[in-house]
C-alpha cells in the first residue's frame, strides 16, 4: 500500500494543474481565430506567465544567493578568570581587578579607535562575556579557550591578559597554529615577579608520648615576611589557647620553643597557628595539627592523716605494697607540724595543699575535719578530675561539713562494733569488689571498731557496702571530672591486727584496698574519640586525612566502627575509616573538595568506647593555580612568540591594543530569499493581468 506524502501531494498538484492550464489555453487559442498570429501569440504568453506566476506564488520555492560581507577587524581580549588572579597583583589590589581597571583605561583613552573590542573571560576552557565580578574557575585551560576563540571567530587579533599560570593543554602550540590561520597572539602579564610575603609554620617538632602531668616543649620553626612586624605563635589544646610566643620576624625562618604545662593522662590534640599577614596568597601553610599521648607510669597517691593509730599504719603498708604506685603520706603530730613520709624517707613539714595535690591522682584523707584541709583546693582538684576519699574517725565527725563533696554525710562516731556484709556487685566499685574477693571472706571477716553515724545518704551516691544491719557504710559518687568515695569508719586495721584475724581476713584487707585505689585512681579520657584533619586547611584539589584515635581508659580500641560524615555544599558524605599501625587510631582520606568550610563528624562505635568528635576543614581555591605564586613571564612570552605577537607589561596594554591592525576582511555569505512571494512579483503579476485585459478589449477576443 502506497503512502501518501505531502511531497507526492504537491506533485500531483503541479501536474494536474499544468494539465489544467494547458487544456485551458488550448481551447482559447481555438476559440480566437479571428485575431492575427503576433496578438495570438501575446495573449498566450501573457497567460502563461499569470498562471506561472501564480503556481510560483503558491509553491512559494526559496532561492539561495551569494553575497560578500566586509568583516572589520576585531580584537579580542581574553581576561584569565582562574583562581590565582585573586592573589595580590603589583600593588595591593588583586590581579583581577588590576587587570579590569586596565582594560577600561585603556578603553576610555583610545578615543573610539577601538573600532571592534570584545572582552571575554577564560578559566576552565569555557569562553564567554563576564558573568561575575571576580575569578569564577580553579584551573587555567587556555588551549581550550584559544581554539573555542578560533571556532567562533574569523581571523582577528588576541590579547591574552594572564599571570601565565597554566595548568592544562599547549597553548604555544595551539597559538602557533592560529598565527598560521591568519590570528595574531599577543600576551600581557598580570602579578609581581617576587613571590608575594607568606607567614608560615614550616616545621613542628613534638614528642608523640610524654609522662602525664609532666611539661614538655613544641619546638616550631615558623616564616614571617619582613614587612610583618613581630607575630604570636599560637599553642591550643581542645580548641583553648594554652600558649602564646612571638616569632621575630627576619629574612630566615625562626625557630621558638613553647612550654606546654602537662596534660592529663590521654591522647589529646594540638594545634599550632600562625597569623596571616597582609597580602599573603594562601593560608595553607599557617596551621599544623598533631596528638600527644600522655600515658601514666604510676599512681600517685597522697595520704594526709589527722593522728598517728593503728589504721593509718595499716593503711600506708597496704598502699606501699601496691605496684605502679607512688604514695606520699602527712600524719599530723602537733598544731600545724605534720611528718611527712615516703617509701624511704621521713621528715618533718608543714603541709601546703596546693603542693599536696601537685600530680595527684587520689587525695585520702584519713579522719581529718574540714577545718585542717583547704576545702577550696580539693574541691577544685575533684572537679577537674581527681579523686577523692574520705575516711572516718572520731575526728573527722569534729565540725567536718563535706556534704557538698562525699556521697555520705556523716555524724558522730559510735563505738559499737560493726560488722561488713558482701558489696553490691551490680556496678563500679563494688562489682570491682566482689569479683577480686568474692563472698566467703565477708562473712568471716572480724568485726571493725567502730564507725560514724550516717545522716544522709546523697541523691546521686551508689553504695557500695552495708554492715549486716543493712546501714551504709560506703558509697562512690561522681563530682564534676572526678569520683569521690566515703567510708564512714576507721577499723579495717581490726581485718589485719585482731585476735580474729587470719591469712583470709588479711587477704580480704589487701585485696579491698587494691581494689578502691585502682577504682579510684581509674585514668579517664577527656574524650573517647579524638579527630584531627592533617592538614586543617588544604588547597583546592589536595587532598586531606582525618585521624580518628579512639580509647577507653587509656587503653586504644582496636575493633571500633568509626565513620566520617562529611557536610559539603554537595551533601552529605558518609565514609568508612581503616585501622592505621598505630593501635586505636583509625584514618580515611578527604579528596575532590569544593572551596569553601566542610564540617567534618567522626562517629565511633565499640564495646567499651563511643562517641563523636567534630571538625573543621576549610578548603582555599587555587589548586595547581598556586604551585607558584609570582608571575610567569616566561610562559606569556613563549605564547606570544608562537602566536606572532608581542608580551607587554599590564602598564603597556593600551600601547598594545591601538597598534595598527590588517584592514578590514571580505567574507562570502549565503542568504534564502523568497523572491515569488516578493511586491515586485505581486506588481509584475499585476502588469501582466493588465495588458491581457487591455489586449483582448481592443481586438474584441
Amino acid at each position: 500500500m502506497r503512502v501518501l506524502t505531502p511531497r507526492t501531494l504537491l506533485t500531483t498538484a503541479v501536474v494536474a494543474t499544468t494539465l489544467l492550464v494547458g487544456w485551458a489555453l488550448r481551447r482559447w487559442w481555438l476559440s480566437a481565430r479571428e485575431a492575427s498570429l503576433p496578438i495570438r501569440l501575446a495573449i498566450v504568453l501573457l497567460r502563461v506567465g499569470i498562471y506561472g506566476g501564480l503556481l510560483l506564488a503558491v509553491a512559494n520555492p526559496a532561492v539561495v544567493r551569494p553575497y560578500g560581507v566586509q568583516q572589520p577587524h576585531q580584537i579580542v581580549v581574553l581576561l584569565d578568570a582562574s583562581a590565582s588572579m585573586a592573589l595580590p597583583g603589583s600593588g595591593a589590589a588583586a590581579r583581577w581587578a588590576e587587570a579590569q581597571g586596565a582594560l577600561q583605561a585603556a578603553a576610555q583613552s583610545s578615543g573610539g579607535g577601538l573600532t571592534r573590542f570584545e572582552k571575554a573571560l577564560f578559566a576552565d576552557g569555557s569562553v564567554g562575556a563576564p558573568a561575575a565580578d571576580g575569578p569564577t574557575g580553579e584551573m587555567t585551560n587556555l588551549d581550550l579557550a584559544l581554539r573555542q576563540i578560533a571556532a567562533t571567530r574569523v581571523p582577528s587579533t588576541l590579547v591574552v591578559i594572564s599571570d601565565g599560570a597554566f595548568t592544562h593543554g599547549d597553548a604555544p602550540g595551539v597559538a602557533a597554529q592560529l598565527h598560521r590561520q591568519g590570528f595574531t597572539v599577543h600576551a600581557v602579564g598580570v602579578g609581581r615577579l617576587d613571590p608575594p610575603p607568606d607567614a608560615a609554620i614550616l616545621a613542628v617538632e613534638a614528642p608523640q608520648r610524654v609522662p602525664e602531668h609532666t611539661s614538655f616543649s613544641i619546638s616550631v620553626l615558623a616564616n614571617t615576611p619582613d614587612a610583618a612586624s613581630n607575630r604570636d605563635v599560637s599553642i591550643s589544646r581542645a580548641d583553648r589557647v594554652v600558649r602564646k610566643v612571638p616569632v621575630p620576624r627576619g629574612r630566615q625562618p625562626q625557630r621558638v620553643r613553647v612550654a606546654v604545662p602537662g596534660l592529663p593522662a590521654g591522647t589529646h590534640l594540638f594545634t599550632v597557628d600562625l597569623p596571616s599577614v597582609p597580602g599573603e596568597a594562601t593560608s595553607t601553610n599557617n596551621r599544623r595539627s598533631f596528638f600527644v599521648e600522655a600515658f601514666r607510669d604510676r599512681n600517685r597517691i597522697r595520704l594526709v592523716a589527722s593522728a598517728p593509730g593503728l589504721e593509718f599504719a595499716n593503711l600506708r603498708r597496704a598502699l606501699l605494697d601496691l605496684p605502679q604506685t607512688e604514695l606520699h603520706s602527712w600524719v599530723r603530730v602537733g598544731r600545724d607540724r605534720y611528718l611527712a613520709q615516703t617509701a624511704t624517707t621521713t621528715r618533718p613539714a608543714a603541709i601546703s595543699w596546693p603542693a599536696v595535690l601537685r600530680g595527684c591522682h587520689v587525695l585520702m584523707l584519713l579522719d581529718v575535719p574540714q577545718a585542717q584541709a583547704d576545702a577550696a583546693v580539693v574541691r577544685r582538684f575533684v572537679r577537674e578530675g581527681g579523686a577523692l576519699a574520705l575516711l572516718g574517725g572520731r575526728q573527722a565527725a569534729q565540725g567536718s561539713d563535706w556534704s557538698d563533696l562525699a556521697p555520705l554525710v556523716t555524724g558522730p562516731y559510735e563505738d559499737v562494733p560493726v560488722g561488713v556484709g558482701a558489696p553490691d556487685g551490680t556496678t563500679g566499685l563494688g562489682a570491682a569488689l566482689l569479683g577480686a574477693i568474692g563472698t566467703a571472706a565477708w562473712r568471716g571477716a572480724p568485726h571493725l571498731t567502730g564507725a560514724n553515724r550516717v545522716v544522709r545518704v546523697q541523691q546521686d551516691a551508689q553504695i557500695v557496702l552495708r554492715t549486716r544491719q543493712a546501714r551504709p557504710l560506703m558509697a562512690t559518687r561522681p563530682y564534676g571530672l572526678g569520683r569521690c568515695l566515703s567510708l564512714a569508719t576507721d577499723g579495717t586495721h581490726r581485718w589485719v591486727l585482731s585476735p580474729e584475724a587470719d591469712e583470709g581476713s588479711r587477704f580480704l584487707h589487701r585485696r579491698f584496698w587494691s581494689q578502691v585505689v585502682v577504682w579510684l585512681a581509674a585514668p579517664r579520657d577527656e574524650t573517647d574519640v579524638a579527630l584531627m584533619l592533617d592538614p586543617p586547611v588544604v588547597a583546592s584539589g589536595q587532598p586531606a586525612r582525618a585521624l580518628v584515635q579512639v580509647s577507653h581508659g587509656l587503653s586504644p580500641v582496636a575493633s571500633a566502627q568509626v565513620l566520617v560524615k562529611l557536610q559539603s555544599p554537595q551533601g552529605p558524605v558518609t565514609l568508612v575509616a581503616t585501622p592505621t599501625s598505630t593501635p586505636g587510631r583509625y584514618q580515611v582520606s578527604l579528596s575532590e573538595l569544593p572551596a569553601g568550610k566542610h564540617e567534618v563528624v567522626a562517629e565511633a562505635r565499640a564495646a567499651k568506647a563511643s562517641g563523636t568528635a567534630r571538625a573543621t576543614l576549610v578548603v582555599e581555591p587555587g589548586g595547581a593555580e598556586f604551585a607558584d605564586l609570582t608571575l610567569q613571564k616566561g610562559a606569556l612570552q613563549r605564547l606570544a612568540a608562537a602566536g606572532g605577537g608581542q608580551y607587554a607589561a599590564l602598564d603597556q596594554l593600551p600601547r598594545l591594543l591601538s597598534s595598527p591592525r590588517t584592514p578590514p576582511q571580505t567574507q562570502t555569505e549565503t542568504r534564502l530569499t523568497t523572491p515569488f512571494r516578493s511586491l515586485w512579483a505581486f506588481l509584475a503579476l499585476l502588469t501582466m493581468c493588465a495588458l491581457d485585459w487591455f489586449l483582448r478589449r481592443r481586438h474584441g477576443l
